[in-house]
Order: C-alpha cells, then structure tokens, then sequence
C-alpha cells in the first residue's frame, strides 16, 4: 500500500469516547524509601571522601611546588587543572545525589495515599456501574428498535 492512504485521515477509522486514567498513584513503603536514602547516603559518602582526597592533593601539590626549587610552578599548572577539574565534577556530582536524596524523602508513602486510593477505586466502581446501565439502556433500546421494525415488515 501506499505510504499516502495511511497518511490520509479520511482513510482512519476510529472512535472518539472519553477514557479514564489508567494511571494511580502509587506509593512506596517506608522500608523502601529508608533503604533508597541508605543507598543514596553512601554515595555521598563515598564522594565527599573523594573531594576530601582532591582537596589534600591540590594541598599537597602546592607544598611540592614551594618545597622545591627545581619544580617550577609553569609545570605544574596542568596537575592544578585536572585536580580542580576534578574536584568540580565530583562537587556536581555532590549536588546531584543530595537532590537525588530529597527526591526519595519527598516520595508518596503507602500511609498517606491509602485513603485517597481507596477514594480512586470506589470512584472507578461507580463510573463502571454507571457505564454498565448505559450499555444496558442502549442494548434495550437497539433491541425494541430491530422488533419495531420486525414487526412493521411483519416477520
């Protein structure tokens, strides 16, 4: 077939209606939630140590290049640049997992989205219920309309 038939809207067949959300809040247990922060808190952990580390060696660098007078401070430019390079990269990163930690805190816990999910569930039975009498009503009048006609055509 060609690529134009499908591109056309008059080609399409479909039906409007109003669906509901298939989507529900969810929430997270609390042991949940604790063991992600455990988990993002090592990460922090591990990388404040490793800014610490940066730190005493671009501390250390500097005694090195004053200590020494065969060590001229030109040559060690590049050591200072990739040590603050570094240390910056590791400090985003710091940034990252502490807003990574303030998002699992700020996550839904079961507790509170229980009422309001139960809340949901009993809306969704009612709007089944009133689509299923709908359908039953419209089932019911297709049904008097085809005997209607059944009997002026008289079979």
């Amino acid at each position: 077939m060609d690529e134009a038939y499908f591109r056309d809207p008059r080609n399409w067949l479909y039906r409007e209606r109003a669906l509901d959300s298939l989507q529900a809040p969810m929430g997270y247990s609390q042991a949940h939630i604790r063991d992600r922060v455990a988990q993002v808190d090592a990460m922090v952990r591990q990388v404040e140590e490793q800014i610490k580390g940066l730190e005493r060696n671009i501390a250390l660098l500097h005694e090195v290049v004053k200590s020494h007078l065969w060590v001229l401070p030109e040559t060690s430019t590049m050591a200072f640049q990739n040590l603050a390079a570094g240390k910056e990269k590791a400090e985003a990163l710091h940034e990252r997992l502490v807003g990574v930690r303030a998002g699992f805190l700020a996550l839904p816990t079961e507790e509170a989205l229980t009422p309001k999910i139960t809340q949901l569930r009993r809306e969704a039975r009612e709007a089944d219920a009133l689509r299923a009498v709908e359908a039953k009503k419209l089932k019911n009048a297709e049904e008097a309309e085809k005997k209607e006609r059944q009997r002026r055509s008289g079979f």
